[in-house]
């Protein structure tokens, strides 16, 4: 919420004095008012609001009273309107005269943060953490959660820069997703906006609500560094390779999540890798099925590929020309349905000596001069002593 917020107009207007502010409460009403001082009688008022960040403007008209001085209202239903929660929203109003003249305020910004609760905040580095209920040893723990996520996804994801983070800890998941719901967002057990970086979480205060936020917190985090790496190319990020990472970044894995693979290579009844380029399931076992696929995969690839594979991927669906498939047959020679095949063949069913180098045949062929010149090198100087003892 942001108060009264006096401004002098700087337009063809210069007399007007425009005295602006803006309440809301969240997920339900947005309320914009100006209060208008000026000689010629107001013949239209309109704000202008849009996410900071984002190319979209929303426009409003006002009802505009006739005492003096003229007060503009809006009143936005935020049931109707998708706000990201906790988003910098700028505003500003163009007021037009009965003499034809108008003036534009200069955009003010304000947070759209769930003010139905009262957060606590610590502030550490580029983190700052929110909790509700909780002492202060709380909220340090959470920043100290973040920086060590920080620290160990900086060195695999190489982002150029750790960003602004900011973490909310909501008191329980019905507070959370009540909180999503609200936002127009479907059920979650944690969510991040990545272009705001903004991270939002639920935990109780305590042990076990600490173990959560160090399974969560990283998984979460993980798509904030991913988006710092890819900017607007984050969208091209195909979810089993996006899903896939958080996964693995996890604290704390979920053990639901080997008992869904085990399941699948029992029955045969794995999800097709090409179905994992789409978004995954919202809940049940197909959910929990695509995450555990995807983070084996991605596992697979570190330990056959190396980590290059990883940020070869990354790279080439930054560049935003390429599919998912295209993205795949590029880096690793092949297609969705080679790779997949692949994993759930060295993964689950073992496999030949012949069929573990395999996958590994076009990097060695890549390093084979490499290696024969250090054959070479080390073998000369050995030549080299046994000729010189043989003329002794």
């Amino acid at each position: 919420m942001v108060g009264n917020v006096p401004q002098k107009a700087q337009a063809l207007q210069e007399d007007a004095l425009v005295t602006t502010s803006v309440e809301f409460d969240y997920g339900s009403r947005l309320t914009f008012t100006a209060e208008i001082d000026a000689d010629p009688a107001v013949a239209r008022a309109t704000v202008f609001y849009r996410i900071v960040g984002s190319e979209t403007t929303r426009i409003a008209e006002a009802t505009v009273s006739l005492d003096r001085p003229q007060v503009a209202l809006v009143e936005e239903d935020l049931r109707q309107i998708a706000i990201p929660p906790f988003s910098q929203v700028a505003y500003w109003w163009q007021v037009d005269f009965v003499d034809t003249s108008s003036t534009t305020t200069v955009p003010t910004p304000f947070d759209y943060n769930d003010n139905r609760f009262d957060w606590q905040s610590l502030h550490s580095g580029t983190v700052t953490a929110h909790w509700v209920v909780g002492e202060t040893r709380f909220g340090q723990s959470v920043l100290d959660m973040a920086h060590r996520a920080q620290d160990s996804l900086e060195r695999n994801l190489l982002p150029p820069g750790l960003p602004a983070l900011d973490v909310y800890v909501y008191p329980s998941s019905g507070e959370l997703q009540s909180g999503m719901q609200l936002a127009g967002y479907p059920w979650v057990a944690g969510h991040a906006e990545p272009s705001l970086g903004v991270v939002l979480l639920s935990a109780a205060p305590g042990a076990e609500g600490l173990l959560d936020l160090e399974r969560a917190l990283p998984h979460e985090l993980t798509h904030v560094l991913l988006y710092q790496r890819m900017k607007q190319s984050y969208l091209n990020l195909p979810p089993w390779l996006n899903e896939g990472l958080a996964t693995l970044a996890e604290g704390a894995p979920d053990p639901g999540f080997r008992v869904a693979l085990e399941e699948a290579a029992r029955t045969g009844d794995f999800l097709p890798l090409i179905t994992l380029c789409a978004p995954f399931p919202s809940s049940g076992t197909a959910s929990r099925l695509a995450y555990a696929e995807s983070a084996s995969i991605v596992q697979y690839l570190r330990d056959v590929y190396g980590s290059g594979s990883i940020n070869a991927l990354l790279d080439a669906y930054q560049e935003g020309s390429t599919t998912c498939s295209g993205g795949i047959q590029r880096v690793l020679g092949r297609s969705p349905d080679q790779l997949e095949a692949e994993w759930i063949r060295m993964a689950f069913h073992g496999s030949e000596p012949l069929e573990v180098v395999r996958p590994l045949l076009p990097w060695l062929l890549l390093l084979l001069p490499t290696l024969i010149l250090a054959f070479v090198l080390a073998v000369l100087p050995l030549r080299r002593r046994r000729d010189n003892g043989g003329l002794s």
